[in-house]
């Protein structure tokens, strides 16, 4: 291209363009033959790309036949009508139309007004190498002003895919523009109007999104697009699980019930999908549609969106579920191609909210809860894959459900969890701690915040079994620390008591009258008290013995461990015990044999110590 006419357009002087083109005899062979180097960009393309409006005017008036040299494509297939439809210059669209229709004004013949129209409709409907239309790119590139405009010059065009598989009315959709929306359907209503990329539809999208009054007309006036999948097999109510968009569910289940047993090519249904969605609820994520793939329990989730625009998700991933199971209870027993239910899924995506609402339901879950797979897991067995601590501890305590389940390899929840203790890091050691606590059975011993089990098989039967002999000491070590604490304070409290007795000591007189001793020796309630806070402090210091003597000695077997802790953790709850007493009969000391005070510490006491004998004794049977 002319260096001069490239500075005349893009520096936006009118002048240097009029000056210019009056030095030219052969103007119109100037203006139709001048293109850049690299993409082929006629004048007009120029003065498009830099908004020069009036520069677009007086090229077409100096050209002899401006409908060519609008049309004239660049190296991508650009017209200056996709350029200006990109940035939404509304203002140079209508004059282009403009001098399309002024030239072909010239005659009046109804022959040339005719192809006056067909040159328009020609323009709005060329595509570049990527099968957009002018139209394509306003919506894409956010121009809906502009976007109205082209629908009412061509009221009758029928609007195919792009290279992407994106119609303008699934643009529109996505974007949430419901005039468009209907704009369209009423110009075009066919079947091909509303597809998307990967045989997603505008229904697929308007769900995903939530745009409830999009889904309404969709279902309005294309009923058929309810039974439309992609190509995962993924149904509309499909994404409204996934994407927890309860109101638009009730929609679709409103449009046909029958829905709600729809499954994608996993074999899931939209309970399945709803289960597996584990997005924190708090969290913004991003959900541009694009490819969709196999399906993978990843952060983007089975339906393969990607980053686009925030979206908050909350717990409305249960409202679907609900809505669901209103239209169709049966649902809860449907299996995917693996052979799980959706308690498998929410247990193995960690969904803690979705397997809290199923053990909710009493009678349905009764049937779903130790349901196997293919490959015999139960839910269980599924949830330690998760590694979330708060679904393991929701289900395992659950009185339903079955600890001592086998899979198909015959191994419980717990040798699954104990199977790669030597390879786990520390994130997953924790897991596998907090979950030994809660799985182990046989001969519990409530230690602490851990239940630590006597181990009755012998360490040589193999690696599970040597690994719980790991993990029982590394609970025992876990919780010597804070042992060694109590047990600390406990002997200081005692000890202190012991030197500073309730009366104090007889300070007068000689040897015979007693000197030195305590002054309320030989009251009952003083011996008691002095018995019971001398066995608390000599109590603590066992425990205090034993732990020093733990680092000595090695642990023979998981049994000796337990053994061990089952000693300290008794006598270490005894010197507490003791000591409360000795603390009650000084009070009853204090206040001259009063029972005013002593009756509500006592009975205080008595109650905290009876509630946690009752937690001891529930959790050892």
């Amino acid at each position: 291209m002319d260096p001069r006419l490239y500075e005349a357009i893009t520096s936006g002087n009118i002048y240097k363009l009029e000056t210019l083109l009056a030095t030219r005899n052969d103007v119109n062979a100037y203006i139709t033959t001048q293109t850049t180097a690299t993409r082929k960009n006629t004048v007009l393309h120029v003065a498009a790309q830099f908004k020069r409006k009036m520069f677009v005017a007086e090229i077409c008036k100096r050209c002899s036949q401006p409908e060519l040299l609008i049309m004239q494509q660049n190296v991508n297939g650009d017209t200056v009508l996709h350029i200006a439809a990109r940035l939404g210059l509304s203002d140079i669209v209508k004059a282009l139309m403009h001098h399309i229709n002024a030239h072909s004004n010239n005659t009046s013949t109804t022959t040339n007004n005719n192809h006056r129209g067909t040159m328009v409709h020609e323009l709005l409907r060329m595509t570049n190498k990527k099968k957009n239309t002018a139209l394509h790119e306003a919506f894409r590139n956010h121009k809906f002003l502009l976007g109205s405009l082209l629908i009412e010059a061509d009221p009758l065009v029928e609007y195919f895919p792009n290279n992407a598989g994106e119609t303008p009315l699934y643009l529109a959709a996505e974007a949430g523009l419901y005039e468009f929306v209907v704009k369209i359907l009423k110009i075009c209503p066919s079947s091909s109007t509303h597809n998307g990329p990967n045989g997603r539809t505008a229904l697929h999208v308007a769900v995903a999104k939530g745009y409830s009054e999009i889904t309404k007309l969709l279902l309005e006036k294309i009923p058929s697009i309810i039974y439309q999948r992609d190509e995962n097999g993924n149904s509309a109510l499909h994404y409204a699980a996934y994407f927890s968009k309860p109101k638009v569910a009730v929609q679709l289940l409103e449009a046909d019930p029958s829905i709600a047993w729809a499954k994608d090519h996993d074999g899931k249904t939209a309970l399945h999908i709803a289960a597996s969605s584990r997005l924190p609820r708090n969290i913004a994520y991003l959900i541009k549609v694009d490819t969709l793939g196999p399906v993978h329990y990843t952060k983007v989730g089975p339906l393969g969106f990607q980053p686009f625009a925030y979206m908050k998700f909350k717990c409305e991933n249960i409202q679907v579920i609900e809505e669901v199971t209103k239209c169709c209870q049966e649902c809860w027993e449907e299996l995917d191609n693996n052979g799980r239910n959706f308690l498998h899924i929410a247990a193995e995506n960690g969904s803690v909210n979705v397997i809290k609402y199923i053990l909710g339901k009493s009678n349905l879950a009764e049937n779903i809860i130790n349901d196997e797979d293919n490959q015999g897991n139960t839910p269980l067995h599924l949830v330690l894959r998760s590694k979330c601590v708060e679904c393991l501890r929701i289900l395992s305590r659950d009185k339903r459900v079955d600890k001592m389940a086998v899979n198909g390899d015959n191994l419980t929840a717990l040798d699954i969890l104990l199977r790669d203790l030597d390879k786990a890091d520390m994130p997953h050691r924790e897991f596998i701690q907090a979950g030994y606590r809660y799985l182990f059975d046989g001969g519990l011993l409530w230690y602490g915040r851990s239940q630590i089990r006597i181990d009755k098989e012998d360490e040589s039967f193999g690696a599970i079994t040597r690994n719980k002999y790991k993990i029982a000491i590394e609970c025992a070590k876990e919780l010597t620390e804070s042992q060694m604490l109590v047990t600390t304070l406990v002997s200081a409290v005692t000890y202190t008591t012991g030197l500073a007795l309730p009366g104090g000591y007889i300070s007068t007189g000689g040897p015979s009258s007693g000197l030195g001793l305590a002054t309320l020796n030989g009251i009952p309630a003083f011996k008691a008290f002095v018995g019971c806070n001398s066995t608390a402090l000599l109590l603590s210091i066992i425990v205090l013995l034993i732990h020093y003597f733990n680092k000595l000695i090695p642990h023979r077997n998981a049994k000796s461990v337990v053994l061990r802790a089952l000693v300290t953790h008794v006598l270490m709850f005894s010197a507490i015990v003791l000591m409360l007493m000795a603390f009650i009969i000084g009070n009853y000391l204090f206040f001259g044999h009063s029972l005013t005070f002593i009756i509500p510490v006592a009975s205080a006491g008595t109650v905290i110590v009876l509630y946690f004998l009752v937690k001891f004794f529930k959790k050892t049977k």
